[in-house]
C-alpha cells in the first residue's frame, strides 16, 4: 500500500445539525446530459450536488404547493433517450416529471403507479413504469394517462416487479417476487422463467439488478446472482396436450354406465346428449406439458352461449347453468409458460333436449288444434256475416248508384266551375299586367305632349320677337317621333290582349314566336306586380334569332306560357320566404333545332319533390295551399300543347335547387 496516497475522506453523510448535508439515499445518483449531479434520497426529497463547493441543494415537498415535489420518498430517477434534461422520479406515491431547468415538477401520484421502482422508454418510444404494489404499466407522458395495465392476470410472474429492461430482440425483461418474466409488446404475451426452466432461485430482490453494455443481464436475491444473454434463452416450442378430464352435472361427477350420458371416458368422447333438466354442466381439463406445467393457461368458449373465449388463468374449471335447449360445443385451449399455445385444444359437442312440450311434434300439434278452431270460427262467421249481407245488398246498391249519380253530376259542375276559374284568374292576371305595362307609354304619350306644348309657346314668343326657330322645331318633332313610337306601344299592347280575349275563337294564326314569348313574360310579370308590390326577379331571356315565325293559336299557347311564368314566380317567392341569403331568377329561352321550337322556363326556387313530380299534370293536382289555386293550370297547359298543337310539356327538378318547364312544338303544323 503506498503511504503517500491521499486518505479517502467520506465528506457526504447524514448530519441534521448541517443543512447540506444529504439523508438515506434510495438509488446511486444520476447524471444529467447537463452534468448535473441528482440524488433521490428516502424521506428527503430530491439533492443537487454542486461540485465545486461539495454541498447540497434540497427540493423537497411543500405541503399545499402542487407544483413542488409530491413525494419525498424517491426510489429511482431516470433520464428517458427521447428527453434529454427531463428527470423521471420514481417514488412511494407514484411517478414525478421533473424539469432541471425550471425546476418544476409535475406529479403523477395515483394508486395505481405506488411504489414505481424503475422506468424504461424501449426503442419504440413507450414508456414503461415498473411498479412492487401493481405490476408493469404503459404510461403516455402526453396526456398523464396510464394506458395499459399488466398483472399476474396477464400472465405476469409477480405483481411486484423490480426492473424492467429491454434485450436486443425489443423483448422486456422483468425481475419479480416470483422468477423472471420476458414480456412481448407487441403481441402482450409474458413468457415466465422459473426454477423449474434452471433459475437458482425465484426470489429477486430490491434494487438488485444490472444490464452491461453487452447486453448481459444480473439479477440479485437472497440465493446469489443470477446473470445470461437474453438471446441465448430458447422457448420451448412444444404446446400443451390438452385433455378434458371430469364431467359434472349438478355439480355431482358423470360417470361411464348404460344409464350415464357418458358411454366412454369425457377425455375420447365426442358428444353428449342430455334432457332439459340436465342443464348445469361443469367440465373439467387440464394442459399436460413437461416443463413447468404450473404456469400452463387456460381459456375456454362454449360456442352458442359465450360471445368469445374466456381466460381462464390457470384455473381447470369451467361451469355453466340454466342452459337453454340447444346445441353447443365446449372448446379449452392452452398455453404453455413459453407462450406456445395449443389452438387446436379439446372439444365435445353438447346437445340439450327441449322438454316434451317444445319438440316438433308437440309444436306441430298445436298448430293443427290452432288451425281447427280458426277454421271452426271462420266457417260460422263467414255463414252469419253472408246471411246478413244479403239483406242489405240490395239496398246499399240502390243507394249507390243514387250517390254516384248525384257525386258525377257534382263532378262535371265543379270541374266547369274550376275551369272557368282559372280562365278568369289567367284573364284577370294578364288584365293586371296590361294594367302596369300600357301605364309607361301613356305615361311618355302624356309628358312629351305636355313638352310640345311649351315649346309652341317658346315658338311663338321667339316668331313674335323675329328670332330663329330652327331648334325649338326640331325638339317639337322628336317629341311628335317619341309620342307616334309609345302610342304604336301601347296599340300593341292593346291589341295583344284582345286577341287573348278572343281565344275562344281557336283559330292558328302564324306569329313570331321570341316576340310572342316576350309579349307574354312582361304581361305575366307585371301582373304578378300588381298583386305583389316589390316583388322583385332576375328575368333573364335568351331567344334564338333562328326561331323565327310558326303557325299556332296565339291565345292558347299565351295562357300556357302565363301559367309557367305564374308557376316560376309563385316557385322563387316561396324560396325567398325561407329566409335564406338567395337571388330569385327566371330564365326563358327559345330554340329551333329539326323541325321543332323549343322553349324554356327555368327558375331557381324550391323544386318539385320527387314524390309528386309524376302527378304534376293530373287534373286538380296543386302543391300550393288550400285556396291558392284550382289544380288546373298545368293540366289545361299540358292538353292544350300536346292535344291542340301536337307538341310535348315535360319538366326537370331537383329539391331546393330549381323547376325547368320545356314545351316542345312542331315547327310546321
Amino acid at each position: 500500500m503506498n503511504p503517500d496516497a491521499p486518505k479517502a475522506v467520506f465528506r457526504y453523510r447524514p448530519d441534521p445539525a448541517d443543512p447540506t448535508s444529504i439523508g438515506q439515499c434510495a438509488n446511486p445518483a444520476i447524471e444529467d446530459r447537463a452534468g448535473n449531479l441528482w440524488v433521490t434520497t428516502w424521506g428527503d426529497g430530491l439533492s443537487l450536488l454542486d461540485r465545486r463547493t461539495d454541498t447540497f441543494t434540497h427540493l423537497r415537498n411543500r405541503p399545499g404547493d402542487p407544483n413542488s415535489l409530491g413525494n419525498n420518498y424517491l426510489l429511482y430517477a431516470y433520464e428517458a433517450p427521447s428527453q434529454p434534461g427531463v428527470l423521471w422520479l420514481g417514488s412511494e406515491e407514484g411517478i414525478i416529471r421533473f424539469e432541471p431547468g425550471t425546476e418544476s415538477f409535475t406529479n403523477y401520484l395515483v394508486d395505481t403507479l405506488r411504489r414505481a421502482m424503475m422506468m424504461h422508454e424501449d426503442r419504440h418510444g413507450r414508456f414503461w413504469v415498473a411498479t412492487a404494489s401493481n405490476g408493469l404499466h404503459r404510461f403516455n407522458r402526453e396526456t398523464g394517462v396510464i394506458e395499459r395495465t399488466y398483472t399476474v392476470d396477464d400472465g405476469l410472474a409477480h405483481n411486484q416487479v423490480w426492473s424492467v429492461y429491454e434485450d436486443e430482440q425489443g423483448f422486456l425483461w422483468l425481475s419479480t417476487s416470483d422468477g423472471l418474466s420476458r414480456f412481448d409488446a407487441s403481441a402482450e404475451t409474458f413468457t415466465t422463467y422459473t426454477t423449474s426452466d434452471g433459475l437458482p432461485h425465484n426470489q429477486f430482490e430490491e434494487s438488485s439488478h444490472f444490464q452491461s453494455a453487452s447486453g448481459e443481464l444480473f439479477y440479485g436475491g437472497p440465493n446469489g446472482l443470477v446473470s445470461f444473454f437474453p438471446g441465448q434463452v430458447e422457448k420451448n416450442p412444444v404446446p400443451p396436450e390438452v385433455v378434458l378430464t371430469g364431467f359434472r352435472i349438478a355439480g355431482v361427477p358423470v360417470g361411464i354406465g348404460p344409464e350415464s350420458p357418458l358411454e366412454v371416458s369425457i377425455s375420447t368422447t365426442k358428444s353428449i346428449t342430455l334432457t332439459h333438466e340436465q342443464n348445469e354442466l361443469t367440465f373439467e381439463y387440464v394442459g399436460i406439458h413437461s416443463v413447468a406445467p404450473s404456469r400452463t393457461r387456460y381459456r375456454y368458449q362454449l360456442e352458442g352461449y359465450d360471445l368469445g373465449w374466456i381466460d381462464a388463468g390457470t384455473d381447470r374449471r369451467a361451469s355453466y347453468s340454466r342452459l337453454s335447449p340447444g346445441d353447443y360445443v365446449f372448446r379449452v385451449n392452452a398455453v404453455s409458460g413459453d407462450g406456445v399455445w395449443n389452438e387446436t385444444g379439446a372439444s365435445v359437442a353438447i346437445r340439450i333436449e327441449p322438454p316434451w312440450w317444445r319438440t316438433v311434434w308437440a309444436y306441430g300439434f298445436y298448430i293443427f288444434l290452432l288451425s281447427a278452431l280458426v277454421f271452426a270460427v271462420d266457417r260460422w262467421q263467414r255463414r252469419r256475416i253472408i246471411l246478413k249481407e244479403r239483406e242489405r245488398t240490395r239496398e246499399r246498391e240502390l243507394a249507390q248508384a243514387k250517390e254516384i249519380e248525384k257525386a258525377y253530376t257534382r263532378l262535371q259542375t265543379t270541374q266547369q266551375q274550376l275551369i272557368h276559374q282559372e280562365k278568369m284568374a289567367s284573364l284577370g292576371a294578364l288584365t293586371a299586367g296590361i294594367a302596369h305595362e300600357i301605364k309607361n307609354p301613356l305615361n311618355f304619350i302624356t309628358n312629351f305632349a305636355g313638352l310640345n306644348d311649351e315649346l309652341a309657346t317658346e315658338m311663338r314668343e321667339a316668331l313674335e320677337a323675329g328670332a330663329s326657330v330652327e331648334d325649338l322645331l326640331s325638339s317639337i318633332q322628336r317629341n311628335s317621333r317619341i309620342v307616334v313610337e309609345h302610342g304604336q306601344r301601347a296599340d300593341r299592347i292593346v291589341q295583344s290582349m284582345m286577341r287573348h280575349a278572343s281565344g275562344a275563337s281557336g283559330e292558328r294564326q302564324r306569329v313570331r314566336l321570341n316576340q310572342l314569348v316576350n309579349e307574354y313574360v312582361d304581361l305575366a310579370f307585371h301582373g304578378v306586380r300588381a298583386n305583389r308590390p316589390g316583388f322583385e326577379v332576375a328575368i333573364t331571356r335568351e331567344f334564338d334569332e333562328a326561331a323565327g315565325e310558326i303557325e299556332l293559336v296565339p291565345q292558347q299557347i299565351g295562357q300556357v306560357l302565363v301559367n309557367l311564368f305564374n308557376n316560376a314566380f309563385d316557385a322563387v317567392e316561396e324560396r325567398r320566404r325561407l329566409g335564406e341569403a338567395y337571388s330569385p331568377a327566371v330564365k326563358v329561352s327559345t330554340h329551333r333545332s329539326d323541325g321543332t321550337i323549343e322553349i324554356r322556363v327555368a327558375d331557381n326556387g324550391v323544386g318539385i319533390p320527387p314524390s309528386v313530380r309524376d302527378r304534376i299534370f293530373e287534373p286538380f293536382f296543386t302543391t300550393k295551399p288550400a285556396g291558392s289555386g284550382t289544380g288546373l293550370g298545368l293540366s289545361l297547359s299540358y292538353e292544350i300543347v300536346t292535344r291542340g298543337h301536337g307538341g310535348s310539356l315535360e319538366v326537370e327538378s331537383r329539391e331546393g335547387e330549381g323547376t325547368t318547364f320545356i314545351v316542345t312544338l312542331p315547327s310546321i303544323l
